[in-house]
């Protein structure tokens, strides 16, 4: 009902509020109206309905027989699709025996072709010249023996038949390829260049050995220790030619007489050589021009001005030098030289025998050449006098013990020949260092010369320019000379050096004055040195630094004391440096003399610009008593500074004085602010 009510229809009926029954009685009129319409319309289309009736009856008969006809199709389709499923089944069947077949065709044609050693091969292996294809005849050859070993455990009657075939073959192969490699490496080989240019094509052939390897490893032995043998001793006679090269072209750095305190001259007279003049005009202390040997340690360095082989050298001795010294060189180029050289044939010949030989040989091949090298390094370094060369010697010692050259052979004994002249070195150096400390003390200050106090002294100059030296090589190379303990190893030549010093200074005339000169420009010229070849802080600069320092200070004071005593006595009696501030001074002890006294200071000042002509007489004499330029600047602002200090400190004391107040009305005050001025004038130390 709930349904009911809902239709459209019957809410809007109740809406529009329609009698039920009057709407009932039109329903059923319409319904009888309908009815009668619609027989009326039967009755005028009768016809039509009996055609179309008629009509229908045909289509159904029609439709029976179509029905009929597809049955019968339809049976006849699924005996065919019967048919081609079997025809596939048995398709398939033929197709996987076809396949089996051929499988097993390709497989037994493979098998044969395996085993079959063919005419030409057999021809070409036993009596075909060694050649690339000999090379690929035999590289086929080997595949036939690997299968034929494989299929050895099969029992197949094939292979069984070719076996002995196989190892005749491979018999006379390896007297072939034995007598061929034997003679390859016996051949036409006399010198380096020779070995190189016969390794290269020879590298081709590496199958060959590797052959003769496998199949009889007695004879590729053989091989190996002949190649050895020949190797070794052409490596032995090229490194002794350029050792024998070293001994004409090494120029002579220094001998026993090079030490610091040696003094000039000493072994000269009038019919020295100028060879030997010119020597001692070398670097013996400085790195100069030596300090390329040890830029670019990666990078290639060949040997100077000489043949290339012992072949050349012949020809070399036919041209007599007339400026020989002019084509010599220092110790450590020829060194680098040669042991740059050893580098590369290492490598090379490392690479070599692992391409040709599969084992690395390199350690064996250069064993001999490390004794001859290792034995002239050792006579060299026992008689050196030359401190910088050891060390570079040490640093390209150690490059070249990490280059990426040497590690391929790394675990032999080849890095160890690098790595064992450490101690050597060392010991050397630590007895040249000795030697110089040695010098020093027992230096008599009366052989060393003329004494000027206005620069540095030649035993300083050699002092500055080693330590410089050796500073520069262990900041750049700092792991290669960590065993020496260099700072360790100077502290007793500084020691000796300032020592020395001193004693030279105690001769001069006005040694209150003259000596603190002395030292200042000596100990300035060691910084100055050491500051401009290495910016490093070490135990050695920081001593002369403190040294200088104090002695600056002094110097300061002696030129106060000279030109203005009197204020500075007086300031030094009632003042002392204010702690506090770390700078200038403060009153400690107020005056109890009389203002006059104060007022004679003001005066003696001022007076007639007293201070101020004192002030240039002070910069004079400071320009001509420092070499460096920038030392006396320095100083000059320090005098300056300190005087300046000391008359403000008089002015405090006047300021806080009752009974010296007073003086601040004298034409004598000078005011600090004025002060200050006028000393802008001479310097921009504030």
């Amino acid at each position: 009902m709930a349904v009911f009510f809902e239709h459209p229809m019957i809410k809007t009926a109740f809406a529009e509020g329609v009698d039920v029954k009057v709407h009932r009685q039109n329903i059923y009129n319409q319904l009888i109206t309908s009815e009668q319409d619609t027989l009326e319309l039967y009755r005028t289309e009768k016809e039509n309905i009996i055609k179309l009736y008629r009509h229908l009856d045909t289509c159904d008969s029609v439709l029976n027989g179509l029905d009929g006809c597809l049955s019968s199709f339809e049976q006849s389709l699924s005996e065919r699709i019967s048919e081609i499923h079997e025809m596939q089944r048995e398709a398939k069947l033929k197709l996987v025996r076809m396949q089996n077949h051929q499988k097993i065709s390709e497989e037994l044609s493979a098998f044969l072709n395996d085993v079959y050693l063919p005419e030409n091969l057999t021809r070409a292996i036993a009596r075909g010249k060694i050649n690339q294809s000999y090379v690929q005849y035999l590289d086929a050859f080997s595949a036939k023996i690997t299968f034929i070993e494989t299929m050895s455990a099969n029992d197949v009657l094939a292979v069984k038949e070719q076996k002995q075939v196989v190892k005749d073959l491979i018999t006379r192969a390896c007297e072939k390829i034995h007598k061929w490699l034997l003679s390859k490496m016996t051949s036409k080989i006399k010198s380096v260049p020779s070995l190189k240019k016969r390794q290269g094509p020879l590298q081709k052939y590496s199958s060959l050995f590797h052959f003769l390897l496998k199949h009889n490893p007695k004879n590729a032995e053989e091989v190996v220790n002949k190649y050895v043998e020949i190797v070794t001793k052409i490596y032995g006679i090229h490194f002794r030619h350029y050792l024998d090269q070293i001994g004409k072209m090494c120029l002579e750095i220094a001998d026993k007489n090079d030490t610091i305190a040696e003094p000039e001259h000493k072994n000269w007279g009038f019919f020295t050589p100028k060879v030997l003049q010119m020597k001692k005009k070398t670097p013996v202390y400085s790195l100069a021009q030596r300090q390329a040997t040890i830029s670019n340690l990666d990078q290639p360095f060949p040997f100077p001005n000489t043949p290339s082989s012992p072949d050349a050298a012949a020809n070399a001795q036919k041209s007599k030098e007339t400026h020989e010294d002019e084509h010599k060189h220092p110790f450590e180029v020829l060194f680098r030289s040669i042991h740059w050289m050893l580098l590369e044939l290492i490598h090379a010949e490392h690479n070599f025998c692992k391409n040709f030989f599969t084992v690395d040989y390199t350690e064996r091949l250069f064993s001999r050449t490390l004794n001859i090298l290792s034995t002239y390094l050792g006579t060299y370094i026992e008689s050196s006098y030359d401190a910088i060369g050891l060390l570079i010697i040490q640093c390209v010692m150690y490059t070249y013990q990490h280059s990426s050259l040497i590690s391929s052979v790394e675990g032999t004994e080849i890095p160890n020949y690098f790595k064992s002249r450490t101690p050597e070195i060392q010991k050397r150096f630590s007895f040249l260092i000795q030697q110089h400390k040695e010098s020093a003390l027992s230096a008599d200050p009366d052989d060393l010369g003329e004494i000027n106090f206005c620069g540095g002294h030649y035993v300083t100059r050699r002092y500055a320019e080693l330590l410089a030296s050796i500073l520069v090589l262990h900041k750049e190379f700092p792991e290669a000379l960590k065993p020496f303990s260099i700072e360790k190893e100077m502290k007793p030549l500084r020691v000796a050096v300032s020592g020395l010093l001193g004693k030279l200074g105690d001769l001069l005339s006005d040694q209150k004055q003259e000596k603190v000169l002395f030292l200042i420009n000596n100990y300035d010229v060691i910084l100055s040195v050491s500051s401009e070849r290495c910016k490093s802080n070490t135990q050695d600069t920081q001593h002369f630094e403190s040294l200088l320092v104090g002695l600056t200070d002094k110097y300061v004071n002696l030129q106060l004391q000279k030109h203005f005593n009197g204020i500075i006595q007086f300031v030094k009696k009632h003042a002392v440096p204010d702690g506090a501030a770390g700078e200038g001074l403060q009153i400690s002890v107020q005056p109890t003399c009389e203002p006059r006294v104060i007022e004679d200071l003001l005066r003696g000042f001022a007076e007639n610009d007293y201070w101020k002509n004192r002030i240039e007489d002070i910069n004079k004499e400071i320009m001509k008593s420092f070499h460096n330029f920038e030392t006396g600047t320095m100083i000059f602002q320090k005098v300056l500074s300190s005087l300046f200090e000391h008359y403000s400190c008089l002015l405090d004391i006047i300021g806080s004085n009752t009974q010296f107040r007073k003086l601040r009305d004298s034409k004598f005050y000078i005011p600090k602010t004025e002060l200050t001025y006028m000393m802008r004038s001479f310097t921009s130390f504030l």
